[in-house]
């Protein structure tokens, strides 16, 4: 059965993109998933260890798992086969530790509790490309100097409300028109209404 638990834990992280890699002592399977790394211990339970066996035996294997491989590796699984909760410690149990639980049946592996990171080994930093570093420094200057102009606008602008509008110069009163008698038609002259009208021209 313990073979057959492992080559089904094998397909199902193969499946998942993973990477399989040599195990260190405390697991029986590896993988590499990105920067990380994940260790299973597989524990075959027989038909008849249900209920308070099976459960304290899991709970053993819980306990030895990370006391041997707790620092050496990001996620950890048990693996059993399908015996169903009633049979299992509470999935709080689980999650308590981080140890994640895969349940092997006759469908395949089931992921009933998933794994809580560790942070036993420092996952290396991402360091960007030189071009997007100096990219991103371009843009910061950028920024910068677009901050600047528009702090420059805003002061002109303040400036320009505080200060009163210049006062438009005012054109001198037009003196009124005075035509001799002489230049006008003889129907209009001595008219009242001439001087009137030549007053308003101004």
């Amino acid at each position: 059965m313990e073979e057959r638990l492992k080559r089904a834990v094998k397909d199902y992280f193969l499946s998942r993109g993973c990477e399989e890699v040599e195990s260190p002592s405390g697991v029986d399977a590896a993988f590499r998933e990105g920067e990380r790394l994940i260790g299973v211990k597989v524990v075959s339970l027989d038909v008849s260890a249900v209920g308070l066996v099976a459960a304290k035996r899991v709970r053993e294997a819980i306990l030895e798992l990370l006391k041997e491989a707790g620092g050496l590796y990001d996620k950890l699984y048990i693996a059993i086969p399908e015996v169903g909760y009633r049979s299992l410690p509470l999935p709080s149990e689980f999650r308590r530790s981080g140890v994640g639980l895969l349940e092997v049946g006759d469908k395949g592996v089931v992921e009933r509790v998933a794994a809580r990171p560790l942070g036993g080994r420092p996952l290396p930093q991402p360091r960007a490309r030189p071009e997007f570093e100096a990219r991103v420094k371009a843009l910061e200057e950028r920024v910068a100097e677009l901050e600047r102009r528009i702090n420059e606008l805003y002061r002109l602008l303040e400036e320009l409300r505080s200060s009163k509008p210049p006062e438009a110069p005012r054109a001198p009163p037009s003196a009124p028109i005075e035509l001799e008698a002489e230049e006008l038609p003889e129907f209009v002259r001595g008219n009242p209404w001439l001087v009137e009208l030549s007053k308003r021209r101004g």
